[in-house]
């Protein structure tokens, strides 16, 4: 079972209706109203919701992780 996920604006929405339509727990940008926030505060806000974050802009979450 996949742990809830928090899809970046980056994400197609068309991925979250789908993985959304296999049952899995899926948040965006757009229903958590954080659109325009940066990538630092879009990934605390996914781990204060205790939520993966899928994005396509790895080479700043990467530097973020680390």
């Amino acid at each position: 079972m996949l742990p809830p996920i928090y899809l970046d604006e980056c994400i197609d929405r068309r991925l979250a209706d789908n993985l959304s339509s296999d049952g899995i727990d899926i948040l965006t940008v757009a229903d958590a109203e954080t659109i325009s926030d940066d990538d630092e505060a879009q990934l605390t806000f996914s781990t204060s919701q205790g939520r993966l974050i899928m994005t396509q802009n790895q080479i700043d979450v990467r530097r973020l992780h680390a």
